[in-house]
């Protein structure tokens, strides 16, 4: 009696599966990811550290294959600051057709990442929030100044900067608990800051800002408009939606 060719169908169709190969997946782009913190005094209290550290987990989580991650402490000196952190996320990598094998090696693959940045948050929070450190001027411009070093490097990645910070510049320059940010003054500001060639170049730049805050509503949307108007002038993109006491979501 022959041996009807229907009862193979299935299991023809299933080795068919295992054994096919599949398209070569492009490698990621990823992103580079410029983590700027404010650890001035005015920072300096538990339930913000607390929640800085909750949007640090936050960006961390948001990190993906192929992706750059760099750290770096904003203070009264922050042109100067060396980053505390440069890690490079590794590119996922298969060397079988197999899909079920393919499935496997990508588990261990995500369970090394999630390893990877549980070390990488204490060492970003360890190093951050050390009680020795004290911090009393805030230069946020200055560390926007090297921000644009960080981007220049990773130009075929895209790129994307978190401040963590109540956006109060305190520098050498200017004082904003002190300066009327009429758009008048903000407009002299950016000019004196492209004149002397100190406005950085962030085309391109996607931009989230956590932490934001002031003495009363007034204050807090005069400070929100400058930096508005400055990261427009550095040719940056940063939506009022980005700009807030908190860090939503990070989903770049």
């Amino acid at each position: 009696m022959k041996t009807k060719p229907i009862v193979w169908l299935p299991a023809a169709v299933f080795l068919a599966v295992l054994c096919s190969k599949q398209a070569p997946q492009p490698k990621s782009q990823g992103k580079v990811v410029c983590l700027l913190c404010d650890l001035s005094e005015s920072t300096n209290k538990p339930e913000i550290r607390k929640s800085y550290q909750d949007y640090i987990r936050m960006v961390l989580d948001g990190t993906r294959e192929n992706d750059v991650l760099l750290a770096s402490p904003i203070t009264e000196k922050s042109i100067a600051e060396r980053y505390i952190l440069r890690h490079a996320f590794p590119d996922f990598s298969t060397d079988t057709d197999n899909p079920l094998y393919q499935q496997a090696q990508r588990k261990k693959f995500d369970l090394r990442m999630q390893a990877e940045k549980d070390s990488l948050f204490g060492v970003i929070t360890g190093t951050l929030f050390d009680p020795s450190l004290k911090i009393v001027k805030t230069d946020i411009t200055s560390s926007l100044s090297a921000a644009q070093a960080v981007f220049e490097s990773f130009a075929e990645k895209k790129r994307v900067l978190v401040i963590l910070s109540d956006m109060i510049e305190d520098s050498e320059s200017y004082d904003f608990e002190k300066e009327n940010l009429t758009d008048a003054r903000i407009r002299e500001i950016i000019r004196v800051e492209t004149e002397k060639g100190r406005l950085p170049s962030l085309a391109g730049v996607h931009v989230h800002v956590a932490g934001a805050a002031a003495e009363d509503k007034e204050h807090f949307f005069k400070v929100r408009k400058f930096w508005m108007e400055y990261f427009k002038a550095c040719k940056a993109t940063l939506l009022n939606a980005n700009y807030g006491t908190g860090l939503i979501t990070f989903t770049e």
